[in-house]
């Protein structure tokens, strides 16, 4: 988030109607490397999508993203009552108040919309609302991202069906391959100038089916 901050930024300092592009860019940049889009099977999406997410959103068990950033597929899906494409997941530490975040960037028609989530020891709706209450933090929300004045269980109940996709992701981590092929993190290769991380040439789809022991 940081080097997206530079990247944007004009003499140092990001202008209030441009602060969201750091979010996008950060997805951007991340997701770029392996370009992974991930898949759900219609019934195990479906079935995902109707459990709510007890207690708060794991963060252990985030930290098996499979990618540093991924997309996943969210046919049939909205958000703030906009048909949702898909959604960019990516994880990131704010260093000035050491803060663990998911951060998603929705894939809509009105364009991408990050929205950073606080993860602690607190439900969704929690990390829903100190996003939304903190100025630091809603300055990061594009417009869409959420509606002024909405109740934030509106928020929650287009979220809460991505975290799940997202929690099954990592759950399953270790089992998704195609054939001899699986997600992994971006490995750098050595250059004439010491080693460098280089972009995936083309997006790789996994497909997320259901899992049988």
């Amino acid at each position: 988030m940081a080097a997206s901050y530079a990247v944007v930024a004009r003499d140092g300092r990001v202008a209030s109607d441009r602060i969201a592009d750091v979010g996008r860019l950060a997805a951007l940049a991340a997701w770029r490397l392996t370009q992974g889009v991930y898949r759900f099977d219609p019934v195990v999406r479906e079935a995902l999508c109707a459990t709510p997410v007890p207690g708060d959103i794991g963060h252990d068990l985030l930290l098996r993203l499979p990618e540093w950033c991924v997309y996943l597929e969210t046919p049939g899906m909205t958000w703030m009552k906009q048909p949702l494409q898909g959604v960019f997941v990516h994880l990131e530490f704010d260093a000035n108040d050491h803060t663990p975040e998911l951060r998603l960037v929705a894939d809509t028609e009105a364009g991408l919309l990050p929205l950073p989530l606080h993860l602690g020891p607190w439900p969704l709706l929690e990390s829903i609302r100190r996003v939304s209450t903190a100025p630091a933090k809603r300055a990061m929300l594009s417009p869409g991202a959420v509606q002024a004045g909405a109740p934030l269980e509106i928020l929650q109940s287009e979220v809460e069906p991505v975290i799940s996709l997202v929690l099954h992701l990592c759950a399953h981590a270790d089992r998704i391959r195609d054939g001899a092929r699986r997600p992994g993190r971006p490995q750098p290769k050595p250059t004439k100038k010491g080693p460098r991380l280089f972009a995936a040439e083309k997006a790789t789809t996994w497909t997320i089916g259901p899992f049988t022991d």
